[in-house]
């Protein structure tokens, strides 16, 4: 049992027990731990005068010793105590004297009032004490707060609170309505209303407070409520809280937000907010940042404290209210990804809102992590189809993907386009695959723009894309069929007198002699060579052979670093054609009268003498492996011949017509014939029987190149049209040339890429599409090239 020294509220006061470590002399070991007993007294009138002792029979050295971490003391209670003057007298002290106690004077007197306890005259029916009337008021301060949560026209709902003087001494709060007006003057509560509360002091907290129910009718004209607060003495105003009714409007219908700021993480823009239906309670409009709801419950705005990022009013019949960012833009707070509509109605009451999830403005942070494309399949020079693989990135596996402000962005989808060599993005958008897992992407017949190295993929969603990201490089079939070019070696003889020997499409380095020639043309008049009228090239291109007006062939090869004339022969006639066999040096020598001879170049022998045409041979095609040759004459015979024997097999004839090209298919015994009545004929070298002809051409056909095995065929009249040809159909595929061109003085085919290289009568090389005609390669070379003198090999 304590014997106190003044008086506590029982049913508040308390007793607990606590182990603390012990300290000092205590410490027994490590993590001791000692009992404690705590008192916790509340004070039955509180004043900011400290108990000297607990008990009025505790002495000085029992006073109690203030520990800074003493239970439930703030620093600031702690020094109050420390620092201010303690109690000498309490009612309890008072009592045991026979006598009351008078605060104001902290002793005890024999009565209340006059001049022994001045302003308390009344003694207290239950405590020895004298009591003073509360110290009155002033509502201006107010001292007390009401916020209405219930929300509801004509209802109130809510905790009132206010501020307590412990030396007023109160006993009871009287909570009274009153009008508004009484916030300023005349401070009455208003007539004939029963208290709203009326509450014991001798149990509050200093900071007292009172719930309002939810649902509590606001009495008409009620605009405050005025405390005040009682005891023996009297009543007077302690406190003041206006009150409001908090109406929550209808919400707005809906809201649209397109962020137009592109900085990450900063909103820029205007919002659309569709009205309240009814708009009778709503006094305004505003935006506010919202958090995921809990527990997937709609979005949560933020702090209430938190300013509105915009607000507005709507006008008399507006339906759709703009709400515009600051120009500068808004930051995003961290972890609220809404934007909130809210209606505001009486009392800053906010409706539910309309919600929106931000989407920024800015572009994803996070590339691809791999983009590969299989190899071009189309045939078209320029024209690629492909099938592309992206495979998504990845924030937590890629270094650095968190991007700019930590923000993780994949993007919605990844975009295709053609790249430059420096990896930037090069023409139109070819396509796009949704992001977020493996997506495959086929492109079909698309145009390769020129600087095109390759492809790129670019993350991208609704406001934009990344300027880079994962590329491939790629390579057009068409493109790879240049390199088949490179080693093809043009052969002609210049209207200068002189040879010249290049690679149109190559990089001349075929060999050390090439890099000599392609530099300097040949000075054949040095290797007393002159009137040249016809030219072969040996397979691989090091070995020619040059005829010559006056019969003769001069067999030239490149040695010690120079070309030489290594062998001399001569037949009569001037040379119209030749075939070279610059591996095992053989020769066939065609010539202007009918003549056509044999001759093995290592020791100058003509070992074969083939006769039969009686007119210019102005085209040879042979099979040195097997022996055998065809040649086309002006005579209007093909003559197949045994190169062996040196005899004639079969002769095809076409009466009265020149014929100027053969090609002869060695396997299948087929000869295709181009001839000056501008038509192709097809010849059976088995029977001599012909088989069909072409016919398309307008002017005599010069030249001709055919691959028996695809069935296709290419051939060039004298007004420079070409045609490519469908050996099976017959039919013509492709024309294209014409006047616009200089004549063509030679021809190769790349059949497999559907690619022909002519040489004009200028020495340009043109590189041309057999599917469609077109030029995409164009080379020149300073020769002039003399009629017939040239050739592609």
């Amino acid at each position: 049992r304590l014997d106190l020294f003044d008086e506590v509220v029982p049913e508040r006061s308390a007793w607990t027990l606590e182990f603390r470590r012990a300290q000092g002399s205590m410490q027994m070991s490590t993590g001791a731990q000692i009992p404690e007993l705590q008192f916790h007294l509340r004070k039955r009138w509180p004043g900011t005068r400290r108990w000297p002792r607990t008990s009025p029979s505790d002495t000085n050295e029992s006073s109690p010793v203030w520990w800074a971490d003493a239970p439930g003391l703030s620093d600031n209670d702690t020094a109050a105590l420390r620092e201010g003057t303690p109690l000498v007298e309490t009612a309890l002290t008072c009592e045991r004297a026979r006598s009351v106690y008078c605060r104001a004077a902290d002793t005890c007197v024999a009565s209340c009032g006059g001049d022994t306890c001045p302003g308390a005259a009344v003694a207290h029916a239950s405590s020895s004490r004298c009591v003073a009337l509360p110290q009155p008021r002033n509502c201006s301060a107010l001292l007390a707060t009401f916020l209405d949560e219930d929300l509801e026209q004509g209802t109130l709902g809510g905790a009132m609170r206010w501020s307590n003087d412990a030396e007023a001494a109160a006993e009871l709060f009287d909570l009274r309505w009153a009008a508004a007006a009484a916030l300023g003057e005349g401070q009455e509560p208003l007539p004939d209303l029963p208290p709203l509360a009326l509450l014991p002091a001798s149990v509050m907290d200093p900071e007292p407070s009172f719930t309002l129910p939810p649902g509590t009718p606001l009495p008409p004209g009620a605009g405050a409520v005025l405390i005040f607060a009682s005891n023996e003495a009297g009543r007077s105003l302690l406190g003041c809280a206006a009150v409001e009714d908090r109406v929550r409007p209808p919400p707005p219908i809906g809201l649209r937000f397109l962020d137009e700021d592109p900085r990450r993480g900063v909103a820029g823009g205007e919002a659309e907010v569709d009205v309240a239906a009814d708009d009778a309670l709503v006094l305004g409009y505003e935006l506010r940042w919202g958090r995921d709801g809990a527990e997937q419950r709609a979005p949560e705005p933020a702090e209430v404290d938190e300013p509105p990022i915009a607000v507005a009013t709507a006008a008399d019949g507006e339906k759709v209210l703009r709400l515009a960012l600051p120009e500068v833009g808004v930051r995003v707070p961290k972890g609220m990804p809404w934007l909130l509509a809210f209606s505001v109605g009486p009392g800053g009451a906010r409706s539910a809102p309309a919600a929106v999830r931000f989407s920024d403005a800015a572009p994803p942070t996070v590339a691809a992590a791999r983009f590969t494309a299989t190899a071009d399949t189309h045939p078209k020079a320029r024209v690629a189809s492909t099938e592309l693989t992206v495979q998504p990135g990845n924030c937590d596996t890629l270094p650095g993907s968190k991007g700019r402000g930590g923000v993780c962005d994949l993007g919605t989808e990844y975009a295709v386009y053609w790249k430059r060599a420096n990896g930037s993005k090069l023409g139109d958008l070819l396509g796009t695959v949704p992001a977020g897992q493996k997506q495959t992407l086929y492109l079909e017949s698309l145009a390769m723009p020129s600087g095109a190295t390759g492809l790129i993929a670019v993350s991208r969603n609704v406001h934009g894309e990344m300027s880079l990201g994962p590329t491939v490089e790629f390579l057009d079939n068409r493109s790879e069929s240049a390199s088949a070019w490179s080693d093809v070696t043009a052969l002609a003889a210049c209207t200068s007198g002189s040879v010249a020997f290049w690679h149109p499409l190559g990089t001349d380095e075929v060999a050390p002699m090439v890099d000599a020639m392609s530099a300097t043309p040949i000075d054949v008049s040095a290797l007393r060579i002159r009137g040249i009228t016809a030219v072969a090239l040996g397979r691989h291109g090091k070995r020619m052979a040059l005829g010559q007006e006056d019969g003769s062939v001069s067999f030239v090869d490149w040695v010690g670093g120079r070309w030489s004339n290594v062998q001399t022969v001569a037949g009569p006639g001037a040379v119209t054609s030749l075939a070279f066999d610059g591996e095992g040096l053989r020769m066939l020598r065609g010539a202007r009268f009918g003549q056509l001879d044999l001759w093995t170049l290592s020791d100058g022998h003509c070992t074969a003498h083939l006769t039969g045409h009686t007119d210019a041979v102005h085209g040879l095609d042979v099979d040195w492996a097997g022996g055998r040759a065809v040649s086309a004459s002006g005579d209007g015979t093909v003559r197949l011949w045994n190169l062996g024997t040196g005899t004639l097999i079969r002769t095809m004839e076409v009466e009265t017509v020149s014929m100027q090209r053969a090609v002869a298919d060695w396997s299948a015994s087929l000869v295709l014939v181009a001839l000056a009545d501008e038509t192709l004929r097809l010849f059976d070298l088995a029977t001599g029987a012909q088989l069909w002809a072409l016919e398309g051409h307008s002017e005599p056909v010069w030249q001709l190149r055919a691959d028996f095995g695809r069935a296709r065929a290419l051939s060039i009249s004298s007004d420079r049209v070409a045609k490519v040809w469908d050996l099976e159909s017959r039919e013509c595929l492709l024309t294209f040339g014409g006047a616009e061109i200089s004549p063509i003085v030679a021809v190769n085919v790349s059949w497999e890429h559907m690619e022909a290289l002519t040489l004009l009568d200028d020495a340009t090389a043109v590189l041309w599409d057999l599917h469609d005609g077109s030029r995409h390669v164009e080379r020149g070379h300073a020769c002039g090239v003399r009629a017939g003198a040239a050739t592609l090999a």
